[in-house]
């Protein structure tokens, strides 16, 4: 199933909202109160067409990947390197993955990898790439 293979909703808005650009083959489709799922887009960026503020790129652990490296090296000088490492935990309620980095002492544990990657880029994002001023 797409949706365990994807960011959940929740993660997706917040993405969002922190202005990262909606560039993913699959969305949420969000409208009426009700979420829809997720659909496959057969472009890499959500077209005019769609009425934006009901659709949330659903991004992959690869589209992650490609994201948190562009942003650690366009912002290399005021973070720092970004080092980080997934590992897969398993334990007695189920496996999760486990991502820890060089950069803060948090550690990020969730079932689904892409949600993992996705709380990391958010971490980041709220504490290193925005102007504080």
């Amino acid at each position: 199933m797409i949706e365990n293979q994807v960011i959940s909703l929740e993660l997706a808005k917040k993405l969002k909202e922190l202005g990262i650009k909606q560039e993913s083959i699959f969305v949420w489709e969000y409208y009426d109160e009700q979420c829809h799922g997720v659909k496959y887009i057969p472009y890499a960026v959500v077209p005019d067409s769609f009425n934006k503020f009901q659709l949330y790129s659903a991004f992959t652990v690869a589209e992650l990947g490609e994201i948190i490296f562009q942003l650690n090296h366009e912002y290399l000088e005021q973070m720092g390197y970004l080092e980080f490492t997934t590992e897969k935990v398993y334990r007695a309620v189920g496996d999760f993955y486990r991502i820890t980095n060089n950069l803060s002492e948090n550690i990020i544990d969730d079932l689904n990898e892409a949600n993992a990657r996705a709380m990391l880029l958010i971490y980041l994002f709220e504490n290193k790439f925005h102007d504080k001023s």
